[in-house]
């Protein structure tokens, strides 16, 4: 499976190996494509879901964004939470997993079939450098085959 992974940081870099680590333990036929962006550049992060989601792709690829800029609050938060997890299922039959951060999904909210939101206490989920390909259960419904149903809500 083709996995696009839009992160503000690259090849090198210890986080952009965890995340590939994480998403092939969970999701063992994973082809990870890194697309680096700017640091938290979610114009250019939702220009690249458009581009790749809404264009002709292969059966059943992934796109994973983690650019988040935390706009939300910019103080240090308990245990790194930033904002909320998000899902959309675009009309090529693309996923989005990434942080609903500045405009990640804007270019595409519009097309998609289906977006949801991760269920998390307060309406919030962890988001370091990887750990949202280590949370089990979200990678797990992200194989072809699964709902999402039990782990994200309806917008």
């Amino acid at each position: 499976m083709l996995v696009h992974v839009n992160v503000d940081y690259g090849h090198g870099d210890l986080a952009f190996a965890q995340v590939v680590q994480h998403l092939t333990s969970h999701l063992a036929h994973a082809e990870p494509i890194l697309t680096p962006v700017s640091a938290f550049s979610t114009l250019v992060t939702g220009f690249r879901v458009a581009q790749l989601g809404l264009n002709e792709a292969p059966t059943g690829p992934l796109i994973y964004d983690n650019v988040a800029p935390r706009k939300d609050d910019e103080e240090a938060q308990p245990g790194n939470a930033g904002e909320r997890l998000a899902f959309a299922r675009l009309p090529a039959g693309v996923r989005v997993v990434g942080i609903n951060a500045g405009y990640t999904f804007a270019f595409v909210r519009e097309a998609a079939e289906e977006i949801r939101w991760a269920v998390a206490p307060a309406e919030r989920i962890e988001v370091s450098c990887y750990s949202v390909v280590e949370k089990p259960r979200v990678v797990h419904h992200l194989v072809p085959a699964a709902t999402m149903t039990d782990v994200m809500a309806p917008t």
